[in-house]
Parts: C-alpha cells; sequence; structure tokens
C-alpha cells in the first residue's frame, strides 16, 4: 500500500507493535493478554500496509492476529489440543472457506482461492477462534466485557478532542486520512474517526460499549477510572455516543437498550428474536427483489431529505449487485469481480458498495451469504438459549450474556449498511456459545480456570438447576 505523507512514525508504531504483545504476554493471564492485544492493534495501529514479500501483508488488521498467534504457539498448545470443531463453528468456518470456492468456480485458479481464503481467515475467523480458544468462564466473560468498556474509555478524549476540533490525530501522528474528511463533517462540528476505519465504526463501538457499561454497572461490576465512578463514566460515554451525531449507531444502541429493560420486565423473548432475525428479513426481501427501494426511500424522506437522498444511492447500489448476484447465485462472482457490473444490467463499470451482505451474496453467492447470516446469528440464539430474560433480574452474569447478544445482533443489522470489520466484536461472537455451552462455564471461583474439556456439552438443565446456587447480583 503506497500511501503519500505517510510518516516514519507510523511504520514504527506497527512494527514495535509485537513487542507490546510480547509484554503483555509475560505480564498478563493469556485471556487478557489477548484481549490488551487485540485492543491496542484495533484501536490505535495506523492504516498503512507492508508487503512481506508479496506473501504476507502487516496491517492493522492481520498483525494482531499474528502477534497474538505467537503467544498461542508458545503457551497454549494445552488450549489447542483440546480446542474442537462444534456445530456452532461451522457458519465460521464456511464463511472463512466462501472466498476459495468463489475463486475456483470463476477461473481465477487455486492459489489465488487459497490467498483469499487465508486472509479471510485471519481477518474473521483469527479473532473468532481467539475467543473460542482463551474465553471459557463466567470471569472470562466479564473481563472481556470490562475490556471493551477501558478501550472504549481510553477513546472518550480523542473523540471529544475531534469532535470539537476536526478528525485530525490519525493525520498528524501517521500524515494523511484514513477516510474522506468531507464524510466528517456535522454542521459546526464533526464525526470523529481517531485511529479507525471510518467514522461510523468509531461511533458503533462507542455505542455499543456505551450499552455494555450500563449493564455492568446495573450488575455491580462497572468499570471506574482514574477515580472516576463507574456511573459519571457512563454518563460521559453516553454523552459523547450522541454527540457524535451518527443517527444509525444511537438508534442500535436505545433499540438494544429498551429491548433489554423491557425484556427484563416482561420475561418473554419474542422482541429478543424479532431484533436478532432483521438481517436476515432484510436479506431475504432485499436479496429477492420483494422490497422495492422506493418504499424505504419514501419512509426516511420526512426525516431527513439528505439522509433520504443517501439511502437511495445506496439502495440502487444494492439493487444492481442483488441483480448481477443472481447471475452466479451459488458460489458468487469472487472477490475480483463482485462490483463490477455489466452494461446489459444498465449499470456502471463498477458500483459502490457498502452493506456486508450484498458483498457477501455479490461475492461469494448464496453460500457466503448464509454463512454470513448464520455465524451472526448463531451466537445470539446460544445467549438467548441458555440466558434467557426471565433469569436475567436473579443472576448478573446471565443478563450480561444476553445484553452481549443483543449488542451482536446490533452489530449484523449495522452490518447490512456499512462493512466494517471490528475483531473485538468478532471475538465476541467465537467466546458466547463457548462460555455458555461448556460445563467449564460455572468455574468462576477460580483465578485461572483449567483447561476445558475437549467435547464440551450444552448443559441447559443443569444451568437451570444451579440457577438457585449462583452469585445473586
Amino acid at each position: 500500500m503506497n500511501i503519500p505523507h505517510v510518516t516514519f512514525f507510523a511504520y514504527f508504531v506497527i512494527g514495535l507493535y509485537p513487542i507490546f504483545g510480547l509484554l503483555f504476554d509475560a505480564l498478563l493471564p493469556r485471556h487478557r493478554a489477548v484481549l490488551a492485544t487485540l485492543l491496542l492493534g484495533f484501536l490505535f495501529l495506523p492504516s498503512v500496509e507492508i508487503d512481506l514479500g508479496g506473501i504476507l501483508y502487516w496491517n492493522r488488521k492481520t498483525a494482531p492476529f499474528f502477534v497474538i498467534l505467537i503467544g498461542v504457539l508458545f503457551r497454549d498448545w494445552a488450549l489447542l489440543k483440546n480446542l474442537r470443531i462444534r456445530w456452532f463453528d461451522l457458519p465460521m468456518v464456511a464463511w472463512c472457506i466462501a472466498p476459495f470456492f468463489a475463486s475456483v468456480s470463476n477461473g481465477l485458479g487455486l492459489y489465488d482461492g487459497v490467498s483469499q481464503a487465508f486472509y479471510q481467515s485471519i481477518h474473521w475467523g483469527g479473532p473468532y477462534f481467539l475467543g473460542r480458544l482463551h474465553f471459557y468462564s463466567r470471569q472470562h466473560l466479564v473481563d472481556l466485557a470490562k475490556a471493551m468498556v477501558i478501550g472504549a474509555l481510553i477513546y472518550l478524549p480523542l473523540c471529544a478532542f475531534e469532535i470539537r476540533f476536526s478528525p485530525t490525530l490519525h493525520y498528524f501522528l501517521y500524515g494523511f486520512n484514513q477516510h474522506s474528511f468531507v464524510q466528517s463533517i456535522r454542521g459546526s462540528l464533526y464525526r470523529p474517526m481517531v485511529f479507525l476505519q471510518h467514522g461510523l465504526m468509531v461511533a458503533m463501538w462507542m455505542s455499543m460499549c456505551c450499552l455494555v457499561s450500563w449493564v455492568l454497572n446495573k450488575i455491580g461490576k462497572g468499570v471506574s477510572l482514574l477515580g472516576i465512578p463507574a456511573t459519571m463514566l457512563l454518563l460521559a460515554l453516553a454523552f459523547v455516543s450522541a454527540a457524535m451525531q451518527s443517527l444509525g449507531a444511537l438508534i442500535l444502541a436505545l433499540g438494544a437498550w429498551s429491548l433489554a429493560v423491557f425484556s427484563i420486565r416482561s420475561r418473554g423473548k419474542f422482541l429478543l428474536v424479532i431484533f436478532a432475525l432483521l438481517p436476515s428479513f432484510w436479506a431475504v426481501s432485499r436479496g429477492g427483489q420483494m422490497l422495492p427501494s422506493s418504499i424505504l426511500v419514501k419512509a426516511v424522506t420526512p426525516l431527513s431529505a439528505e439522509r433520504a437522498d443517501s439511502l437511495a444511492f445506496r439502495l440502487n447500489a444494492e439493487e444492481n449487485l442483488v441483480a448481477h448476484a443472481w447471475r452466479k447465485p451459488l458460489f458468487g462472482w469472487s472477490n475480483r469481480s463482485f462490483d463490477r457490473l455489466d452494461s446489459d444490467l444498465g449499470g456502471e463499470s463498477k458500483v459502490v458498495t457498502d452493506g456486508l451482505w450484498i458483498i457477501a451474496f455479490s461475492a461469494y453467492g448464496l453460500f457466503g451469504l448464509l454463512s454470513l447470516l448464520l455465524f451472526h446469528l448463531v451466537p445470539v440464539w446460544v445467549s438467548f438459549r441458555i440466558s434467557p430474560p426471565w433469569v436475567w433480574p436473579v443472576d448478573g452474569e446471565s443478563f450480561l450474556a444476553g445484553v452481549l447478544g443483543l449488542l451482536i445482533a446490533a452489530v449484523s443489522i449495522d452490518n447490512l449498511f456499512n462493512a466494517m470489520v471490528n475483531p473485538v466484536f468478532i471475538l465476541l461472537m467465537g467466546a458466547l456459545p463457548t462460555t455458555l455451552l461448556g460445563s467449564y462455564w460455572y468455574q468462576q471461583d477460580e483465578e485461572e480456570p483449567k483447561v476445558p474439556p475437549a467435547q464440551p456439552e450444552l448443559e441447559t438443565t443443569r444451568f437451570r438447576r444451579l440457577l438457585g446456587q449462583a452469585e445473586v447480583s
């Protein structure tokens, strides 16, 4: 990746990053070292890329996985030997190999297929299986939630600075803007990007972490920092999240919070299930060309003509891609040509793509789209199945697990329009089924839980029997 004006400091930071990973490994328990390394890379690495001989690429997406992998190979052989692919892993496995089938079916060759599947596995499968490997107890799930909140609190002053003075931190430190500056302008203020891919990603990160902070406060495990009470920090997170003026992230956070509050009182999960199934409904209705763009644009126009125009542009591009995708419906067009339209479809030679679902459908066909929907949906289903709303009032960790399932559902909805991969959320998708479906989920009294069994079993009956013995938060 050749970016003009990139500073030496950018390459220095991304080159020095492995040392921090090794320090975390030496000083912290394994699961916390993984969290610290992943968060550091996600939150602060520059958007530059180093070509390591044309085979490997060192960038903000691959570097965290490679650094953590060093620790896994040296310290986690016992965990690796006991890790088994379970039924809930199959959608992620299918998603990782989808590029291989797309490349081969389009005549791009085995090398291209293996290469594309390799990097898909790093970007998606890497964080997911780190979550499967290192998070297998109730306390691990709490630590993961706290790490997310700490990461958001670290970003809090940086976001506040860029809201007032514009997204300049990445430019000043690393020499360039990672995305179009115009898209960050919001009236007299700005939508911050800090060091992430886009302002929308920052807004989603902060709003979801605000939701997690609220849950931790409710169960008596709130995060305080520098002597500031957890409640005050929660209010600050909520204020900054609202000040970003990212309507989508704000609506999803408020929607998930409202559903959590309502579910506690109603003790039912019908609305939770509907919320989790919205991405599937959207993909089926739009992919099946049953929901015209005009209806959606008319619904948004009274709220904001500017947002209606933006939505119309996205939906028109989406419809062109749907028509393109149905010409190769099984395995798609591959990464090389999924966004290139033929003139007989009435489209441009290349169309702008935003939504993750339509990228999956057009690039990897129905095989990829089904894999994408399922690996988002399965952790949510497990969360609602094992930690239903009627146990939330009497068991704090169950409440946390349920709301983390809601968070994944909200992220899945956001991905309908924004294809922005957050490795922390993907790690959470791997951690939730492992912590909820394994018998080792009940080892919360040990500081360092034992190696999980090779074949964890669903223990819903035992969970309900032990619920009366659980610590009430």
